[in-house]
């Protein structure tokens, strides 16, 4: 076992705030979330498992949480429409666990693409490893961590810190991947071994896509920072979109988060970015057209888009080609094929499981449906849709504002947005179910919705689903007339 550097700054701090402010674990979870390419505690032996800053936290927060919960002083009224989310997260986490340690054993021998292996690894046969167990902990880690957000989030205060914690988280990134520009460009020394010390995962930070550098700013790899910074900047954009959620400091955070999402010459998080703003204008057009006027706001946040895009093309040369490359090449390219053929792999993984999976862990192929269907199977894969279908539709009922609460209709379209973005892009490229990214903007949403619930002070009976959310709602239907 060995304490990476910086283990030696995050772990007395998380220790320091779990005995003296308890109360803001989640926040702190959600700022040091973004160092996903660091381990506070690397473990070696056969298989190297790295503690990240995120879920060394996480293990403080189950050290709070479950003593509260015990003696019943943390728990959620009877007929709490939030309870219609948390209760088949709860048995989708149950199956998980119970998956990842009986599966392996059922399907022993079947070809899987090994969990630490890339994505173009030659498949090996399936055996329970360590991986299996830390996925299982990963997972449970993160029910509580939804389960203990959602309930501090009742109060006003809360929920207004974990918003300011994802915005503060990142800055950080958005800081460090400027600094990251910055000594590639000049020479100057940039400590990887500060950023980059999780031992278990390869660090992906010289990569290059038509002649140019990949920027990964405290990611393993430039598509997962792209994936944060295209959630990030959806989450502000629906902010600023609202005067009553909109900081003066959130119009700059969003030009920021352009430039750097663009600096990452992620095709992912290009995907998403023109989904994202496509509905947007979408959006506003339709309103236009029903309503006959335009919010102001929707001027400014172009000309802050511009902005961003205008200050990263400014640093990319040929930047034409690197969109032919990006958009146009990629599933060409020999990384998209390896892609590709590990989501067929995927389902040949299902099909010879009889639709079970091979257990949480086992399997690791790009796209996270394809991750969920292989290790989780179809009982893994409906629980997990439908634990969206009931978030999105909870989160459809609050678009319009609460006069208890004027803050809960920008911060919802905020968080439900880059929950979204983020769904897409795990869809696209991700891999594991347990990607922090997934459940920190679930958390901000959970937090939101049970927040506008205790606020409004209606009782569930008020809350009905309405058909179902899964058309472009949350991007179309969120923003009015701000």
């Amino acid at each position: 076992m060995t304490i990476t550097p910086i283990g030696f700054v995050i772990i007395p701090l998380s220790v320091a705030i779990l005995f003296v402010r308890p109360g803001l674990l989640v926040s702190w979870a959600i700022v040091v979330s973004v160092f996903q390419a660091a381990s506070v505690i690397n473990l070696g032996g056969d298989s190297l498992i790295g503690i990240s800053p995120f879920f060394f936290v996480l293990i403080l927060i189950a050290a709070r949480f479950i003593p509260l919960y015990v003696t019943g002083k943390c728990g959620f009224p009877r007929g709490e429409p939030i309870l219609n989310v948390l209760r088949p997260l709860m048995l989708l986490t149950l199956w998980g666990i119970v998956s990842s340690f009986v599966l392996p054993f059922v399907f022993a021998n079947l070809a899987v693409n090994t969990p630490h292996g890339g994505m173009d690894t030659v498949a090996l046969p399936l055996h329970w490893s360590v991986s299996n167990a830390a996925q299982a902990a990963y997972l449970s880690l993160e029910c509580v961590f939804i389960l203990y957000a959602t309930w501090l989030a009742r109060g006003h205060s809360a929920m207004e810190k974990s918003m300011r914690a994802f915005r503060i988280a990142g800055l950080i990134a958005v800081l460090i991947g400027v600094y990251q520009l910055i000594a590639h460009k000049t020479g100057l020394f940039y400590p990887k071994d500060f950023f980059n010390s999780n031992e278990a995962w390869a660090q992906l930070v010289t990569q290059k896509i038509a002649g140019i550098w990949r920027l990964s700013a405290t990611f393993t790899e430039p598509s997962a920072a792209g994936s944060f910074f295209a959630a990030w900047s959806c989450f502000l954009l629906f902010v600023v979109a609202d005067r009553t959620t909109a900081r003066w400091s959130d119009w700059l955070l969003l030009c920021a988060g352009i430039a750097m999402l663009l600096l990452t010459t992620s095709s992912t998080g290009y995907v998403v970015l023109a989904i994202m703003l496509s509905m947007f204008v979408l959006q506003h057009m339709l309103r236009l057209i029903t309503r006959g006027s335009m919010s102001p706001r929707v001027g400014i946040i172009c000309l802050v888009i511009g902005l961003g895009t205008l200050g990263a093309i400014a640093v990319l040369p040929d930047f034409s080609r690197l969109l032919r490359e990006v958009l146009l090449q990629k599933t060409e390219s020999i990384s998209g094929k390896n892609r590709a053929a590990t989501q067929w792999e995927s389902l040949i993984v299902t099909n010879e499981s009889w639709g079970l999976g091979v257990g949480l862990g086992s399997n690791r192929p790009s796209g996270m449906l394809f991750y969920i269907l292989s290790n989780l199977g179809v009982p893994g894969l409906l629980l997990f849709a439908y634990c969206l279908y009931v978030t999105l539709s909870i989160a459809r009922m609050l678009v319009q504002p609460l006069r208890r609460c004027a803050f809960v209709r920008g911060y919802v379209m905020g968080s439900a947005g880059a929950f979204v973005v983020t769904l897409l892009a795990l869809s696209i490229s991700g891999a594991e179910l347990t990607t922090p990214q997934l459940w920190i903007t679930w958390s901000l949403v959970m937090g939101v919705m049970e927040h506008a619930c205790v606020a409004s002070q209606q009782p569930a009976e008020t809350f009905h689903f309405g058909p179902c959310v899964m058309r472009p709602i949350l991007l179309v239907d969120a923003v009015g007339s701000g």
